[in-house]
């Protein structure tokens, strides 16, 4: 699983110009996924949503939004309203924002990487 992976996201973008190569088909990785994972996802309601917000780790650094865990904990019982209409909404237009799919991706150093001598 983890091979075909690597494969999908290395085949993604090239480092230099070159024509672009047919996406690997993932589709066998679906029927080795845990049944829990593979359920359909159900609507959820601001009770959920505040005992997830409220078991958020505050010692924990802030995300890309910059805004800080402890904050995100405190705020529960406001935020758990329009965060669980907000989740319902996606769930029923059955679409991923697109804002939603981008990740920020940060090196981390490794004394005496072998790659560092390429």
């Amino acid at each position: 699983m983890a091979e075909s992976l690597n494969d999908f996201f290395t085949s993604a973008t090239c480092a230099e110009p070159c024509q672009a190569k047919p996406m690997p088909d993932l589709s066998h990785i679906i029927n080795k996924l845990p049944e829990a994972i593979t359920r359909s996802l159900r609507k959820t309601n601001p009770t959920e949503v505040k005992e997830v917000l409220n078991k958020v780790k505050p010692n924990k650094a802030a995300g890309c939004d910059l805004i800080p865990p402890r904050v995100v904990q405190l705020s529960a019982d406001v935020l758990c309203y329009p965060l669980s209409k907000l989740v319902n909404y996606v769930l029923d237009a059955a679409k991923i924002p697109q804002q939603w799919k981008l990740g920020e991706v940060t090196p981390v150093y490794k004394k005496d990487c072998p790659l560092d001598n390429l």
